[in-house]
């Protein structure tokens, strides 16, 4: 199984095994990342679901991670990568790849707009 990354703002795709984005989320939390929760919008209604489980980052239902989970995922994840704890090339690899999607870069104006976990 892969989960789908989905960056809000334009709409740029990052797929990964599962197993990735555990990695990434529990290296995240490891180094201080609190998450806000997700979201998710019921396409019937297109209002935010009641019912949803707002701690769920694993699912594939189109949840959402707003700008400032975003950000403070990528500082987290950033710190993890400077104290070098990845266990492997494929770890580290796959943890440079998620910040490079996870920030745009406009023209100098760096900003996180977000994405979408299918």
């Amino acid at each position: 199984m892969a989960v789908d990354l989905v960056r809000k703002d334009d709409g740029e795709r990052l797929s990964m095994p599962n197993q990735m984005w555990a990695f990434l989320l529990a290296s995240a939390e490891a180094s201080g990342w609190v998450p806000s929760g997700t979201t998710l919008i019921d396409e019937e209604t297109e209002e935010e679901r009641a019912d949803w489980d707002h701690t769920d980052y694993s699912s594939n239902e189109g949840q959402s991670v707003d700008e400032e989970d975003a950000e403070a995922m990528a500082d987290a994840l950033r710190s993890f990568q400077g104290q070098n704890k990845t266990s492997g090339p494929e770890e580290a690899a796959a943890l440079q790849v998620f910040l490079d999607f996870v920030q745009i870069d406009d023209e100098g104006d760096q900003y996180y707009p977000g994405f979408e976990i299918w």
